[in-house]
């Protein structure tokens, strides 16, 4: 299946989701993590529904250890997972068979295939059949619910949490009131707020603000554990996880218990805050500084009874055990910027937010990749096939239409004639 450079980045992160809870994990956890990754099906992009066995997840695990995202942007066979020699005929009547609740194993399965004269023992091994309907899930059991442990870091940026939370404010003479989403992120270990940031939407620009503002101050944390939102489940955020090479963690759908670390600071924040914002008139910017007033002064210095110390001091204790993995301030816009794909019109100019850029007419017709920031995203930047950036400019129709002129002077020309002879 031949697929282009969008569709295997796409399986790359897919990849990466996957390979991204043991990336930092020291406690030996990996082997059973990878085999209870191998008992699932996954909707795979592009290729639809798949399973993967235990070295085929560690093979991953090893090339992005070497060469980051581009060790696992590969292509991967269509028929992987698939068997050439159990199809058709063969497959419904299988899933016949094991209709019959007495039906326990692949070699009572096994056993009638032959007896009903549907296969010869020669046309494949009971083996052949086991690894089937092992790689195709058909007997495995329903899963017990397992136990929720109580688990905590030994470090500051081992694990980062985040959420979005909603509140209101007033925004017009106390009249009427406006929602607006706090995305916060909270060191697991101190309880540190990491980064934060006030928007009137719940999306990627506010994630992203926030995870960039918690990096430049507090550097990159192994691990970042959130919730299924849209924001979250983002390929741009995916992307820029897999840059900072971060362990990207999604809860279980509808899972907020294991989040709870996080959803107790927003209810913490709602108690203590929210009243402050009593009969106040604000605008974002005055929310904002009225909230990294109570977060630094109050929140940061009062004892947090799951530590028994303050965020603040828990987090000053343990600096000094662990290395901050920061960022040069001139490298963090090449680690932060979001990739985009358009194609070229017929006039040399492609859309992007309700804007036109103009591009060289060599790519008419064409493809493009993109790149801008979010902070920014009016600054758009095509990448060349060399993987250098060449920065768009915005399309001036009008400029266009009265293209510079230069006209025949032909008194200039009869003068210099004249001199000439």
């Amino acid at each position: 299946m031949n697929m282009n450079k969008d569709e295997l980045l796409d399986l790359a992160l897919f990849k990466y989701g996957i390979i991204s809870p043991v990336l930092h994990d020291n406690i030996g956890g990996q082997n059973k993590y990878f085999k209870l990754s191998a008992q699932k099906t996954y909707d795979v992009p592009h290729l639809g529904k798949k399973k993967y066995t235990l070295s085929t997840f560690k093979h991953w695990l090893r090339n992005y250890r070497k060469w980051g995202l581009e060790g696992v942007t590969t292509k991967i066979r269509s028929d992987k997972g698939k068997s050439n020699k159990i199809t058709g005929i063969v497959i419904t009547e299988i899933n016949s068979i094991l209709e019959n609740p007495f039906i326990k194993s692949s070699a009572q399965v096994y056993k009638f295939l032959i007896k009903n004269g549907c296969i010869a023992p020669e046309d494949f091994s009971e083996q052949t059949l086991r690894k089937f309907i092992r790689e195709n899930k058909l007997l495995d059991k329903s899963c017990e619910v397992q136990p929720r442990k109580k688990f905590e870091m030994e470090h500051i940026n081992q694990l980062w949490m985040s959420d979005f939370t909603e509140i209101r404010i007033l925004t017009h003479t106390g009249k009427k009131t406006r929602r607006v989403w706090l995305c916060v992120i909270i060191d697991d270990f101190s309880r540190v707020i990491v980064g934060y940031n006030w928007d009137f939407n719940e999306n990627i620009s506010s994630l992203i603000k926030t995870l960039k503002s918690a990096v430049l101050r507090f550097g990159i944390p192994q691990r970042f554990f959130c919730d299924n939102g849209s924001a979250f489940k983002s390929t741009a955020f995916s992307f820029i996880a897999a840059r900072l090479n971060i362990a990207l963690i999604h809860s279980k759908p509808y899972d907020a218990p294991s989040r709870g670390l996080v959803e107790r600071f927003n209810q913490t924040m709602k108690n203590s805050f929210l009243p402050l914002l009593y009969n106040k008139n604000l605008s974002l910017n005055e929310l904002d500084i009225l909230f990294s007033s109570w977060l630094e002064n109050e929140y940061h210095k009062s004892i947090h009874k799951g530590i028994n110390n303050t965020p603040l001091n828990k987090y000053l204790d343990d600096i000094k055990n662990v290395p901050l993995n920061k960022l040069p301030d001139n490298k963090i816009e090449e680690y932060f910027y979001t990739s985009a794909q358009r194609s070229v019109n017929n006039d040399s100019t492609i859309a992007f937010n309700n804007q036109l850029y103009e591009v060289d007419p060599k790519y008419i017709g064409e493809k493009i990749s993109l790149r801008y920031n979010l902070s920014t995203p009016d600054v758009l930047f095509l990448v060349n096939p060399d993987s250098s950036l060449t920065k768009l400019a915005k399309c001036n129709p009008t400029k266009n239409a009265h293209p510079p002129h230069i006209s025949i002077s032909y008194s200039k020309l009869l003068k210099d004639n004249k001199e000439d002879k």
